[in-house]
């Protein structure tokens, strides 16, 4: 079992040359194979082939301390995720690790010192 089909694989060997990362812009047949290659692969998770391919859930970077989560644009219901219909996604695991660890009650047990970060 492959992730593309032979007749793709094929097709890339002999049209591209060897160069599938930067390949000729001209050579049109080498960039028709590289796309019939990306459309078939774009649901696969890059991380790890075996999981599901999931929007991406962390803090905003440039809002890290104000304690929300971001899916994609969509705000976060906590509730809402365990009761979803599609498949789970491994990065809802890390929903509840990041609510416990910014919890107030949490970091005075494990004893976390607060540091004040300013921007310029």
């Amino acid at each position: 079992m492959s992730l593309i089909s032979d007749e793709y694989f094929e097709l890339a060997k002999s049209s591209c040359n060897g160069e599938y990362v930067n390949p000729n812009p001209n050579n049109y047949k080498c960039q028709y194979a590289l796309e019939l290659i990306r459309e078939s692969t774009k649901l696969i998770n890059d991380i790890h082939i075996l999981e599901s391919r999931c929007r991406y859930m962390s803090p905003r970077p440039n809002n890290f301390l104000s304690g929300q989560l971001f899916l994609d644009d969509d705000q976060l219901d906590l509730l809402l995720l365990s009761r979803q219909d599609k498949p789970w996604c491994c990065n809802h695991n890390y929903v509840p690790i990041y609510v416990w660890a910014n919890n107030e009650a949490v970091q005075e047990a494990l004893h976390v010192k607060k540091v004040h970060i300013f921007s310029r």
